[in-house]
């Protein structure tokens, strides 16, 4: 490398000439865009994902405890093999007892 006045006078030239500075000023410009970009996709993203969900919950039928209480029951006796059904018991308490959960 060439230490020398012209060539350091040369090098200090080419470091803060016009061209130079403008053109780290369109890399830093570009860099900024690019990540203004990313985060603006990223809050939009959010917001859609919200707006889905939300829309996925208020579309859903309300389900209070009557709507899940069942009105009957039904039971299966199977022979010893586990697969053949011998008797069905059908009738709203199908001799099953029911008992308070507390």
């Amino acid at each position: 490398m060439n230490y020398g006045k012209k060539k350091a006078a040369k090098r200090q030239k080419k470091i803060t000439s016009k061209s130079t500075m403008q053109g780290k000023r369109i890399v830093v410009r570009l860099f900024k865009a690019l990540l203004i970009c990313i985060v603006l996709a990223a809050v939009v993203g959010c917001c859609r994902r919200r707006s889905f969900i939300k829309k996925i919950i208020d579309d859903t039928p309300h389900v209070s405890a009557s709507d899940v209480k069942p009105k009957g029951f039904t039971t299966f006796v199977y022979a010893d093999d586990g697969s053949t059904e011998i008797e069905r018991f059908v009738s709203s308490s199908g001799s099953k007892q029911g008992i308070q959960i507390r």
